[in-house]
């Protein structure tokens, strides 16, 4: 007797087949088997002295089997025993990761299928080689893992699948990604409008529903080329910057965080940060507060701010003049044009972009007269004839001042009898001409009566005689 059993896979039916033979002559009758002791329906030989047993469907493992043909009519009893072995079915495993962002929980699905069925028992998961406590497949061959709030980044995922009962052992790898958390960032500012030179304080807020970002913010001023102002630390997501820096005008914030390895980075909405023009106060000095006509003056103006630039104003009353250029918070302006008497002077600076304009008080600036000398003397001979033409010039000069021409009338006296009045020439000259001198001496003198810059003066006499 034969007993034939090929292997199987769980899932197949088991097929065994038992033959019966004898010298010349093929036994009839029937034929028993029993697996792991239990018997099997008998089956009757065919015409070959062979029968197939099916065995539907068994569980995964080795079997023992024993048939027997009981002696029937010319042919006797026979046995034989073999060995059914059934393996376990081939699984698939396979690993479900959806990309999350940060501050949600990664959720991992380990599937193990087999076309032999849903398998069944334990499966496990490892995170970048760290283990997971094991879970138990449902009925669906599905078991579901839980992350906690994993940080941003990329993660090596392995399943595994032992061997079970009727199914094999199989594993997967993959991959969880997670991603950065959004962020919001704003920025405000105090004080909003600033003043030159004051100091100004940036604030950034950045936020984000996965919990507070770390990481810097850097503050930029994009009115014109993007200039970094500076940066500042996040504490409890706000960073702060200060700076006085600042020209006037009004400019453009940005506040850019530049994330970190859970949060996204992200730039704030440009703010308007308006920086007004400082206010300037602005003196004036004078040189000689108390000059003499034809003096040289120069006035001083001090504008409070050695960072200011532009020009000042000199003004006398409301007429300008004369201009200087700031140089180091001063400017000055010389002059020896002020005319005699009270002047008030100010000083008036006209600003910059960075600075607001200013007057100063009034300066009052007080140019006495110029002394004078008068000369007077005869174009015609002394002595001279009676009923002669006689011309007496006057010459008056501004004492100390070569440039300066004096100004006015000249009165011409013969002793204490006024003979005439006379204005002054461009040359300082005054003429008087008579024909009615009296015989004798006559003591001639020129009394220049002064200006406004010039005081008066009076010449020595010059005796002229007349004679027949």
């Amino acid at each position: 007797m034969l007993l034939s059993a090929p292997t199987v896979t769980y899932g197949a039916d088991g097929s065994v087949t038992v033959t019966v033979s004898s010298t010349g002559v093929t036994p009839t009758g029937g034929v028993s088997l029993s697996v792991n002791g239990g018997a099997l329906t008998p089956r009757q030989l065919d015409i070959n002295g062979s029968t197939t047993f099916t065995i539907s469907k068994p569980n995964a493992g080795s079997y023992t089997l024993s048939a027997t043909y009981a002696a029937q009519g010319d042919f006797a009893a026979s046995s034989a025993s073999g060995t059914l072995n059934v393996g376990q079915a081939t699984t698939t495993t396979s690993i479900t990761a959806p990309g999350i962002t940060y501050g949600a929980d990664g959720r991992v699905t380990v599937s193990v299928s087999s076309t032999a069925g849903t398998p069944s028992g334990n499966v496990s998961l490892s995170v970048n080689g760290v283990a997971l406590t094991p879970q138990q497949l449902d009925l669906s061959g599905s078991a579901v893992f839980t992350i906690a709030s994993p940080s941003a980044g990329s993660y090596t995922l392995t399943a595994a699948y032992a061997a079970q009962g009727n199914f094999g052992a199989s594993s997967a790898s993959g991959t969880l990604n997670v991603n950065q958390a959004a962020t919001s960032t704003g920025v405000t500012s105090l004080p909003n409008p600033s003043s030159l030179g004051e100091s100004v304080t940036f604030t950034a807020n950045v936020t984000s529903s996965a919990g507070t970002p770390t990481g810097t913010v850097t503050f930029k001023d994009i009115t014109t080329v993007p200039m970094v102002l500076g940066t500042g630390t996040l504490s409890g997501g706000v960073a702060t910057f200060s700076t006085s820096a600042l020209a006037s005008g009004v400019h453009s914030i940005t506040a850019e965080y530049g994330g970190d390895s859970n949060f996204a980075a992200s730039t704030s909405s440009a703010l308007s940060q308006t920086v007004n023009r400082a206010e300037t106060t602005t003196s004036v000095l004078s040189s000689l507060p108390t000059s003499t006509y034809g003096d040289l003056v120069t006035f001083t103006a001090t504008v409070v701010s050695s960072m200011a630039t532009g020009t000042v104003t000199f003004m006398d009353g409301t007429t300008a003049i004369g201009s200087g250029a700031l140089f180091g918070g001063q400017a000055t302006f010389s002059t020896s044009a002020l005319t005699g008497g009270t002047h008030s002077i100010t000083a008036v600076y006209g600003g910059d972009t960075n600075f607001m304009g200013s007057t100063s008080d009034v300066l009052s600036q007080t140019v006495n007269q110029a002394a004078t000398t008068t000369v007077v003397n005869s174009s015609a001979p002394n002595p001279s004839g009676l009923n002669k033409k006689v011309t007496f010039t006057a010459t008056v000069t501004g004492t100390g001042i070569a440039v300066k021409v004096p100004t006015g009338t000249v009165t011409f006296y013969d002793n204490e009898t006024q003979l005439d009045i006379q204005n002054l020439s461009s040359s300082g000259t005054a003429q008087y001409s008579t024909t009615t001198l009296t015989l004798g001496d006559h003591s001639i003198t020129a009394v220049y009566n002064g200006d406004v810059n010039f005081l008066g003066s009076t010449s020595d006499p010059f005796i002229q005689t007349v004679q027949q």
